[in-house]
């Protein structure tokens, strides 16, 4: 109607809503239905392993495409990410990765599943996937991620395990991400 705001979908909202060019407009939402489905679920995890595509770019990749499968092709056919991407993907199997996640005693929490943390839906590139070992996240309050350096030196891994230790001892539960050393240290403190 003339004269009324218009409604933006809340699974598929964009940055730079505040006035700011368009080339600014990126998606900030994995689109509705993205990992829905076995042949979803499994294409998500070919693209969480793949190195070359950032999160940004695969959230791009996936507003263009619609789903993790389509994601995946995309890749697969060189429309996006990088040219080792490509290959990488061809030669990961669904099925190899399904069994190592779970001979770790693991599960894969894709985006709009049961377990995948709501409180991650708000950031502004909110992982695609979550590998989880362990409970089911807590309440929000309960939880504390820990971020640290890739390649962090020993006083940093000896801080990680104290940190994650004491948080274990506080009932808390800790989210770690991709930086090997230091979230690796706080994990296992944790973990016991």
């Amino acid at each position: 109607m003339p004269g009324e705001e218009p409604t933006e979908d809340p699974g598929h909202a964009l940055a730079g809503d505040d006035g700011s060019a368009d080339q600014d407009r990126r998606p900030t939402r994995w689109p509705p239905g993205f990992a829905d489905g076995r042949a979803n679920r499994r294409a998500l995890l070919v693209l969480t392993a793949l190195r070359g595509i950032t999160p940004r770019q695969m959230l791009e990749v996936a507003d263009r495409e619609g789903s993790a499968s389509a994601c995946l092709a995309a890749v697969k056919a060189g429309r996006a990410g990088s040219a080792a991407d490509r290959e990488h993907a061809r030669e990961l199997d669904p099925a190899a990765i399904e069994a190592a996640v779970a001979a770790c005693c693991a599960s894969f929490a894709p985006y709009g599943s049961e377990a995948y943390p709501p409180q991650l839906e708000n950031l502004k590139d909110p992982p695609a996937g979550l590998f989880v070992r362990g409970l089911p996240l807590p309440r929000r309050d309960r939880t504390v991620a820990v971020v640290g350096a890739r390649n962090c030196s020993d006083l940093g891994r000896e801080l990680a395990l104290t940190i994650g230790r004491d948080l274990a001892a506080a009932g808390m539960c800790t989210v770690s991400g991709a930086a090997t050393i230091a979230h690796r240290a706080g994990g296992k403190a944790t973990l016991g």
